[in-house]
């Protein structure tokens, strides 16, 4: 694999004993890894009842690379995972979603991406596992709606801006450079900022100078329940999309980064209106129910986008005016 001492520690996080069917398959998969040197640092919060379950699963496979932390701190993803990440004891740390099922070499072929110094972090693509038959129809440009990666054009290693935290990996010394996730975003249930990940990989290549890269063939499954195709959750999901997006462009400058951050959205976007937009509305004239459904996914989901975009740049920039008149007055 050309990677020496690659102890590996992959941590999950889980709040809902309502997902405990997800994750302990999610555990099984990683006890079939065809890499076997790792262990599993999983961090249960809210509810007790999780991490004595999946201690009871290790006990009855008898598995002895199986740790269970119970997170008592402010809840929520950022703050479940650093309190994962400090406990690890492995010198690469990976990330995978308790929904998330992974392919039987995703650790051996994540793992050998390290094996180049210059990379600090490995991400790959999410792709969808339907429930309930029903998302035949979405369009792969959409699915970052539904916590997928088809959207990402890559048939081979690229570098990328961020790593997607459904599936990603990076040194242990990188993390630490950084000081792990940050507390302001993806930590409070109810606090729908996200991009967690995306904040994250900013600061782990401003503290590291070198790459992250995203491996097509370093893949998971991830389950998309029909709840994430409702209106509801298409809107509320893109809103807080574009909200992220406008906070974490600004954070960019800040950390000195000189890449074009929305680089990656302004292609999408090209994309969609290329592709997308065109192949749907000459859909109607064979499939119009589908093509119907396309549209107005695609309307919704960029209309609340842009409104999220936008609040959260109208609100800085009311906070950056109330700064200046405070300090004037003082």
């Amino acid at each position: 694999m050309g990677y020496r001492s690659a102890h590996l520690s992959i941590v999950v996080t889980s709040y809902s004993l309502e997902r405990l069917h997800d994750l302990l398959d999610l555990l099984e998969s990683l006890q079939a890894q065809t890499f076997r040197d790792f262990e599993v640092v999983f961090v249960g919060e809210k509810e007790a009842e999780l991490c004595r379950s999946v201690a009871a699963y290790g006990t009855a496979r008898g598995l002895r690379n199986v740790r269970t932390l119970f997170h008592q701190g402010p809840p929520g993803i950022s703050a479940a995972r650093d309190l994962g990440r400090r406990r690890a004891r492995g010198e690469v740390i990976a990330f995978i979603d308790d929904d998330a099922v992974a392919t039987r070499d995703w650790a051996s072929r994540l793992l050998s991406r390290f094996s180049d110094p210059s990379v600090v972090g490995v991400t790959g693509p999410a792709l969808p596992l339907w429930l309930d038959g029903g998302g035949s129809w979405f369009p792969a440009e959409l699915l970052w709606i539904v916590g997928c990666t088809g959207w990402l054009e890559a048939d081979g290693l690229r570098d990328v801006r961020n790593a997607w935290g459904m599936n990603m990996a990076f040194r242990r010394e990188a993390l630490t450079a950084a000081d792990g996730f940050s507390e302001d975003i993806g930590s409070i249930h109810g606090n729908r900022l996200h991009g967690e990940e995306v904040e994250l990989s900013l600061r782990v290549r401003k503290a590291t100078g070198r790459r992250i890269v995203y491996d097509p063939s370093v893949r998971v499954l991830h389950r998309v329940p029909a709840k994430r195709l409702s209106a509801k959750w298409i809107s509320k999901t893109s809103y807080w999309t574009g909200y992220t997006r406008s906070r974490l462009g600004r954070l960019a400058k800040e950390y000195g980064l000189k890449d074009d951050f929305l680089s990656v959205e302004r292609r999408l976007l090209t994309r969609i209106l290329r592709g997308l937009l065109p192949r749907t509305l000459a859909g109607f004239a064979g499939r119009p129910g589908r093509a119907l459904r396309t549209l107005w996914t695609l309307a919704l989901a960029l209309s609340f986008v842009a409104l999220g975009y936008s609040s959260e740049a109208l609100s800085s920039l009311f906070h950056r005016a109330l700064s200046v008149v405070t300090r004037k007055g003082g």
